[in-house]
């Protein structure tokens, strides 16, 4: 049989005082009570826990969790001149607000190139009828303008239909109203329309 002496057994034992140090995983079934922490390496409870976003003195903004959001880590901050956000190591450029709204808008729009998305063009359709607000494919559209010969005047000049045998890209829609007929000779009748990329 063996023997363990009570000096033994109250080392390892659990005291209601002192200190002692304990090794390995414990379980509790309850959750223990602790007292409100005075020390960095102490345990918290939740009340001391709840005064701490109250403390903050502003509401926190959760970083994702919303529908169709990730988990990436997100940054915003302030370049010297404008607010930046940046998506792990993505840099997303500058935000732009009420402020600085119409110069975004209107650099943005400069900046496009002739045929780009979002860009607008005088084209005559080589393809039926295009009513406002219709799309059609690029390939059916030509860079066109109206000029006039004769004598304007006296309000008799003919107003002739002038086309750039150049093929658009992408899809545009049509900001005003556009027709393209071949009568039974051959020939042909157009109008120029003004027309906005949108793909």
């Amino acid at each position: 049989m063996i023997s363990r002496s009570l000096d033994q057994l109250d080392k390892e034992a659990v005291s209601n005082t002192g200190n002692q140090t304990i090794a390995g995983i414990k379980t509790f079934t309850s959750s223990p009570i602790v007292p409100v922490p005075t020390a960095d390496t102490q345990a918290a409870n939740k009340a001391y826990a709840d005064t701490k976003q109250a403390n903050l003195g502003f509401t926190p903004v959760q970083q994702g969790g919303g529908a169709g959001q990730g988990v990436n880590k997100v940054y915003i901050g302030w370049s010297g001149s404008r607010l930046k956000a940046q998506v792990d190591s993505t840099d997303m450029g500058n935000i732009v607000f009420d402020a600085n709204l119409n110069a975004a808008v209107g650099t943005a729009t400069a900046g496009l190139g002739a045929g780009a998305v979002g860009s607008y063009g005088f084209f005559a359709a080589t393809a039926g009828v295009i009513s406002f607000g219709g799309t059609l494919a690029g390939s059916n559209l030509r860079p066109a303008g109206i000029g006039s010969t004769g004598t304007p005047a006296n309000n008799r000049g003919l107003t002739n239909l002038h086309m750039q045998n150049t093929a658009q890209t992408g899809t545009w829609r049509c900001m005003g109203y556009s027709y393209y007929y071949v009568d039974s000779e051959g020939g042909t009748s157009a109008t120029t329309s003004l027309w906005l990329r949108i793909s």
